[in-house]
């Protein structure tokens, strides 16, 4: 242990010979560390709130479906649950979880003569709010309250279609039975997710107005669970599964199994910049280094004509390297981790972009998220760094030659 203090007292003093080189470099570094540490940072909050906004606002933990329903492209009313009620105080009784039915199904929306494609979802307002939180958005106006006639829709579709509050609109579909029915409905409420499939391109109505519209009664889409963590998916859905055979069940992971392409091609995208960042960050200490090693030529002969090994020269400029990335990394998670901690509390405002589509259900806000994990692995990354950058230049001052070092003051 002594041994090994010395040789870090030495490369210390060593750094401290040139202070600026040695604070140019760790600097590089630093700043590529800090970069990525926020960027994780930003990533892993976005996926996690992405996540838990659609389980909140459509997957649940769990999705109970017609048999087929799941195989169809658009899924409509050719596959519906009926006896809902029964169903769903069976799936509650199994599960010991919340549940709660809607009625989801494409319709062409009219409004002053323009239309356009949107979904219809119905929702039981008695048990919908025990799983998710899309009423809990309302910006303008009221609630449904379950009279008939009564829409919430989303705020960019209001924006779109210059829609106010008590403005009339029309929805039209194929009904179950095959006939085509309507539904005039009145704007009681505009809601804003964070969705984009709700805030986009959906009409929020009563479960009763939906199977109006549909033409069927006692009957769904689906029913909803959710356990008490996202975890419990697989337990519950292999639960009600085995007791409940028959249907078609999905998981909440596996109702964002196209999100998450999205996101991997974006954090390929970060890992990029950021590898490029450590690159010209290695190259700067690696120049360091080199230097050091070229200043140094006499010590480094002097000292191997002590008595010092190869391996004693080695560890000493390899210990320099690690130092200025153990810096750079110490200040990564100071400065990175404070800025996020910071960033996960205030958030990353985003009314600035409010009119476009981030394609993710986010809010009006990002917040990262700083994780133990991530931290640590940007500290060792970062002495990593240090270590392979100036390994070459260790190498050449450890496996020089001695007479050639000290007389010509090269290696």
């Amino acid at each position: 242990m002594y041994t090994i203090l010395n040789a870090i007292r030495l490369a210390w003093r060593n750094l401290l010979r040139n202070r600026k080189r040695t604070l140019l470099s760790t600097s590089g570094l630093a700043v590529a560390l800090i970069i990525l540490v926020i960027t994780d940072g930003l990533f892993d909050g976005i996926i996690r709130q992405t996540f838990d906004n659609m389980i909140r606002e459509e997957q649940a933990h769990v999705r109970m479906f017609a048999k087929g329903y799941l195989e169809e492209d658009i899924p409509g009313l050719d596959y519906l649950l009926t006896n809902v009620d029964s169903l769903a105080q069976r799936v509650t009784e199994l599960s010991g979880a919340k549940t709660t039915v809607r009625m989801k199904m494409p319709a062409t929306f009219i409004s002053n003569g323009e239309e356009t494609l949107l979904t219809v979802r119905g929702l039981d307002l008695a048990t919908d709010q025990n799983v998710f939180r899309t009423l809990d958005h309302l910006v303008v106006g009221q609630n449904l309250d379950g009279r008939s006639g009564e829409a919430l829709v989303g705020r960019r579709l209001a924006k779109e279609f210059s829609l106010k509050l008590n403005d009339s609109f029309t929805v039209l579909r194929k009904s179950a039975p095959g006939a085509m029915n309507s539904l005039r409905l009145r704007v009681h409420g505009i809601i804003d997710t964070g969705h984009p499939d709700f805030d986009n391109n959906s009409v929020i109505i009563s479960l009763k107005d939906a199977q109006s519209l549909a033409l069927v009664k006692n009957a769904a889409t689906e029913i909803a669970i959710l356990g008490k963590r996202e975890t419990d998916a697989n337990r519950l859905r292999k639960t009600l599964r085995t007791e409940m055979p028959g249907y078609d069940w999905e998981t909440w992971e596996e109702g964002a199994e196209d999100f998450m392409p999205m996101m991997r091609m974006k954090r390929a995208g970060s890992a990029i910049f950021i590898i490029i960042l450590a690159l010209v960050a290695m190259v700067a200490i690696t120049n360091t280094m080199t230097m050091a090693v070229h200043e140094r030529t006499r010590e480094i002969g002097s000292l191997r004509a002590m008595g010092y090994s190869i391996r004693r020269i080695l560890w000493m400029f390899l210990l320099e390297g690690l130092l200025i990335g153990f810096m750079a990394g110490a200040a990564a998670v100071i400065v990175g981790g404070g800025v996020t901690l910071w960033l996960s509390k205030v958030g990353i405002s985003l009314a600035a972009y409010d009119d476009i589509d981030f394609g993710m259900a986010i809010s009006k806000a990002m917040y990262p998220a700083l994780t133990l994990g991530n931290i640590l692995a940007t500290f060792v990354f970062g002495i990593i760094i240090g270590g392979l950058a100036s390994w070459q230049a260790a190498w050449r001052a450890a496996h020089g030659q001695v007479v050639r070092a000290l007389r010509e003051g090269m290696l």
